[in-house]
Order: structure tokens, then sequence, then C-alpha cells
């Protein structure tokens, strides 16, 4: 979390992609023969490696052609790629730590919070009004639940919530301002509430499970900085996010009984894209992580190879979560934290590249790939 805040001075634009045939290199150090695209990423002003210049609305990615894997690679290869992209920031509440976006079908709205400020908001897109929808105790993340209300991970527990005048513990002891101060939460296909820790003191981070039932356990610890986490569409595994590690891992879930086993490292970002954060899984099983530090969001498939990247406006992008009428529209939380300051020398480079850290909220409209309904948790 190092950041600045100053506003972007390109705001909304579009990505003007077009249909290619995308020249591609054999990886012979991947034993399931992936390709990656030739092509590199550039930023406006915008040229093509050959061509006239772009229009100055556009940008041409390579990443965002969202590569898929070929197991048999052919010398050219038929690349997706997404038209009439249009990246808007939809609302800027100069978050000190935006993060947690959750989408709630039933309302069509959008829930996020910005941690460090004590403040939950609720995104409207029809009208595109940014509501303050609690101000007070930290909040780390929020889920939909499904009696009535949300369901907050805080820095002082668990709490079931329907207004600042309405809401109620579900876990909250003496001791959990210390133990329990949640950075990041998700739900399970049984209702559960999923929350992990971060503390700036010591890597002791931790991952609980809150069920239903009342009763809860530890699932992980020993961590820098529990983070995103996610579902498989069959539900068979379990992602979560090791900010302080740099690391996404991949757990077998057991449906039946919620069990977490075979932990095993998916994805391990160099220090030099920035760490790997809030996250999201698509309808196709790839998992989407928000890349702090790295002003982009990335997609990896199921094995951990990456698929593709989005550039953002702001350095610190911090959380990724489908959205819309038909979960195709892309939202990205970003964060101001640390704009007082100047970025560590050896920080990831687009530190140095891009002027605005964040504080806002970025939804991008697209309609190649789909998201999947969020769990909510079942508390009475």
């Amino acid at each position: 979390w190092w950041g600045r805040r100053d506003s972007n001075p390109h705001g909304s634009h579009h990505m003007l992609l077009r249909h290619a045939r995308l020249p591609f290199r054999h990886s012979p150090e991947n034993d399931s023969q992936q390709c990656q695209p030739i092509i590199r990423m550039v930023q406006p002003p915008l040229h093509r490696p050959e061509g006239p210049p772009l229009p100055d609305n556009a940008t041409l990615i390579s990443a965002f052609a969202l590569t898929r894997a070929c197991p048999q690679l052919p010398e050219q290869f038929e690349a997706i790629i997404l038209k009439d992209i249009q990246i808007e920031m939809v609302a800027d509440e100069s978050a000190m730590v935006g993060e947690g976006p959750v989408w709630d079908s039933k309302s069509q709205t959008l829930y996020w919070t910005d941690i460090r400020t004590g403040r939950y908001f609720q995104f409207h897109p029809k009208t595109r009004k940014n509501e303050t929808i609690h101000n007070g105790i930290f909040v780390g993340g929020g889920a939909v639940n499904r009696h009535g209300g949300l369901t907050f991970g805080t820095w002082e527990g668990v709490m079931l919530w329907r207004s600042d005048r309405d809401w109620r513990w579900l876990h909250h002891e003496p001791q959990m301002r210390s133990r329990m101060q949640f950075n990041d939460v998700s739900v399970g296909p049984d209702g559960s509430f999923y929350a992990g820790t971060y503390y700036e003191d010591a890597p002791r981070g931790e991952l609980f499970r809150f069920k239903p039932d009342g009763s809860h356990e530890l699932i992980a610890d020993g961590l820098g900085i529990s983070n995103g986490m996610g579902w498989s569409p069959d539900l068979k595994t379990f992602y979560h996010t090791d900010s302080g590690a740099g690391e996404v891992y991949a757990y077998d879930h057991e449906t039946t009984s919620g069990d977490l086993t075979n932990k095993r490292t998916l994805v391990k970002l160099p220090a030099d894209e920035g760490i790997p954060d809030g996250m999201t899984v698509d309808a196709e099983g790839c998992i989407w992580s928000a890349v702090w530090g790295g002003a982009q969001i990335m997609r990896f498939d199921p094995d951990g190879v990456e698929m593709s990247r989005i550039a953002l406006p702001a350095v610190q992008t911090s959380s990724v979560m489908f959205g819309g009428d038909d979960l195709t529209d892309i939202y990205v939380t970003t964060a101001s934290f640390g704009s007082e300051t100047p970025p560590e020398p050896d920080g990831p480079p687009k530190y140095f590249a891009i002027d605005n850290r964040g504080g806002q909220l970025y939804r991008i409209r697209q309609d190649a790939v789909q998201g999947k309904p969020e769990f909510e948790t079942d508390f009475r």
C-alpha cells in the first residue's frame, strides 16, 4: 500500500481493438505447451509498431487479446480480441484503501469499501450515484447476506449489518481487535464467511472461516497479508492470495464438508510486476487478480498461466469484480494510500510512470468474458 492522490487527466477513454492473427512463440519450459503473444503493450500517445498512429483515445494492448492456452500450438493462432472496450472512472472518493467490491444481483448495485477511513459505499450504475451507506468502524470487506443485510469483516470482528442503527456482532470478543483485523473477505458455497487478516507489525496474517451455525475455524496462518479469494465454477478449487508472499494459492475443496487440502502455489508474480491483491473468478474458471503497484489486472487460467492483462490509469489497483446485468462489466477498486510519500526506489516501475496512485472506482465495459454470481452468507 503506497500511493499518490493525483487525478487522472484521461479519466475515461476507449480501447479500440481489432480482430487480428497474432504471432506467438512457444514456451518449451512449460510442460503444458502454453503460448504467449509477441506484441508489446503501449500507452498513449499511441503508435503501432507498424502503420499510422492510433487515435488519441485508443489503446493497443496485446495482453487484452485474452489469448487462450493452446496445447498443440499452430504457427499462427487466432486470438480473441475484445472490441469497443471502455474504461471509465465511475466514482472518485479519494479512497485511501478502496477495496472489497461485491456485486449484488438483486439490487443491481456494487458495494465497496475504503478500509482506512471507515466508509462503505453502494454504487448505483443506473444513476451513477455512489452513496456512502456506512461511516464508522473500519470494514475490510463485505458480502450480501441472503436473509437480509450485509456481512462485514471489520477491524473488530464480524458483524451482520443493515444500517448504522441496525447491526449486531456475529463474532466479537475483547481480544478481536488485535487478532481479527480483516483485510479481505469472500463467501463459500455453503454460506460461510471467509475472512483474512493483515497487520503492519508482523507477518502473522490468518484466514478464518465463519460458519452459518455460529462456529468458526482457522484455515491458514503465518501469512504476510491475507487477501483475495475465489472459487472455481465446479467448486472443486479454492483460491487464496497472500500479498506478502506475492503468491496466489490453490486448494482442493471438498464440496460436502468444505475441507481444504493440497495447498499449492498457482501464481507467483515477480516484484517488478506488482503485488497480487484482490481477485475474482470468471465463468470460464479463470482467475482475475488486481495487481497493487502494477496499474493492471491480470487474468490467469486454472493452471496459473497468464492469459491477459488490462492496464488501468491508477497504480494501486486493489481488487476486481464482475457486475452488470449479464456480469460482463468489470469493476476495479484503487487506493490512494501513501500519496504523501515518494515511491520506494526499488518499487514497481509503474510508480514512476503513472502519477495517479488511485482512490477511484473504475468500470471496464466489455462483452467477451462473463463473471459468475457471488455466493451470499447464510446468517440469521
